[in-house]
């Protein structure tokens, strides 16, 4: 089955909009040598041996983050390919003329320095990007359409827990490899408090998010899951403290699911409890001063998107862009829940623009906060994906959505679609 003309047209959008985003954040700070010397001396300082830096291997985070950020770019461009010739040459060959262009753009740039990994990581996301996408065309295709229909479809706390579950495989993974073991200094800990909270939501959606699941093909129910569980119990292994709060988390999210019936009590306290949680990640360590910072050099930067994330590379930077990206999506959802879906998208959108001001805004007078336009951006870019994903007049579908997304699991289990 061939991927519709819609959506082959949303994979090119897409593909534009990344392609812009990975040129940006790779050439910025945007200074270029004005000298002939200048140039020639960064033309011999070119990287030439692979993985090898100053004498030393490269790090981890900067081979793992070049490939992953190459990797929706082959994907996209081969679900846009896919109906010429060589799909998979054209995108490989698409992914190494654009490293090579970024590569050979930073000899004129100060702050920049081309390298040949750069290139060889870049093609290489390209090509893992690429064969992903050849093997979803092959052999998901079909339900992957048939879930996107049901999940549109779905109610607000199926979409919240999808939501959820995708930035906490991406939190435990990172807290596993960037959290010391016995990393006890600190009960409050933000990040054991971000998990408990989260998880306590997704505990409580978890009945609406198992029924969409048995549309997904079996092996990739069974992926989602490991990549989940695993991490999380070698976590919560590592980390007494945050065993402690995701056990208590869970404790009491699951005496509300056993002890409560209501549909309606659930998708409130979850609301509120991610309400509150935006709150508290926006604001902690709730350190205040009465005096804001107003260096100019610092007011610049926070309104340069991306610039702290290029003069510091984290394997948290992924994880501040996702969770402000899930941030905006909730909000906007709470917003439509509470509006009874009557709210115009234009209010929605707005009023996550200003809150999310306000919040960067109030970072001016919390020590160890910076403000930084970039967490506006992403949480305006979660409010769009909201109002496009759930834009239905109704905030909770009820049974007859249940029933169709039971009826389409067994469709599609009858066809022999796994």
């Amino acid at each position: 089955m061939a991927l519709p003309e819609k959506y082959i047209r949303l994979s090119r959008y897409l593909l534009i909009a990344f392609i812009l985003f990975v040129v940006y954040n790779t050439l910025i700070p945007f200074r270029p040598y004005t000298s002939v010397n200048k140039i020639i001396r960064e033309i011999h300082n070119i990287e030439y041996l692979p993985f090898i830096r100053d004498g030393r291997f490269v790090g981890f985070t900067d081979i793992v983050g070049n490939v992953l950020l190459f990797f929706p770019i082959g994907f996209l461009a081969r679900l846009f390919y896919d109906s010429k010739k060589r799909p998979q040459l054209q995108t490989i060959g698409m992914g190494f003329l654009l490293s090579f262009f970024i590569e050979f753009t930073q000899i004129f740039l100060h702050y920049r320095i081309a390298s040949v990994h750069d290139l060889i990581t870049n093609t290489l996301g390209a090509w893992i990007g690429t064969g992903a996408a050849t093997i979803f065309l092959k052999y998901y295709l079909n339900r992957f359409l048939l879930t996107v229909r049901l999940f549109l479809k779905s109610s607000v706390q199926t979409i919240l827990f999808f939501i959820l579950l995708v930035y906490l495989i991406l939190f435990i993974w990172i807290a596993l490899f960037a959290l010391p073991p016995y990393f006890v200094k600190n009960i409050f800990l933000w990040e054991n408090i971000t998990l408990a909270l989260l998880l306590f939501v997704l505990i409580l959606f978890l009945s609406d998010g198992i029924k969409i699941l048995k549309v997904l093909p079996r092996n990739v129910g069974r992926l989602i899951a490991a990549l989940f569980v695993v991490p999380l119990i070698i976590d919560l292994i590592l980390q007494p403290a945050m065993f402690a709060w995701s056990m208590v988390a869970m404790v009491l999210a699951g005496g509300i699911v056993k002890y409560n019936k209501s549909e309606l009590f659930k998708l409130k306290a979850g609301l509120l409890i991610l309400g509150i949680f935006i709150l508290l990640d926006n604001l902690q360590p709730f350190i205040f001063r009465t005096v804001p910072v107003l260096h100019e050099a610092t007011m610049i930067k926070g309104f340069i998107p991306f610039y702290y994330y290029y003069k510091v590379t984290s394997i948290w930077n992924l994880n501040d862009l996702a969770k402000m990206l899930m941030e905006g999506f909730i909000f906007a959802e709470i917003l439509q829940v509470t509006g009874r879906g009557k709210l115009k998208n234009s209010v929605v959108l707005t009023s996550g623009i200003f809150i999310s001001l306000a919040m960067e805004t109030a970072q001016l007078f919390i020590r160890g906060r910076t403000m930084d336009i970039t967490d506006t951006g992403m949480f305006t870019a979660g409010v769009i994906t909201a109002l496009f994903v759930s834009n239905y007049p109704q905030p909770h579908s009820g049974k007859n959505t249940d029933k169709k997304i039971e009826q389409g699991a067994k469709t599609t289990e009858k066809q022999g679609i796994r």
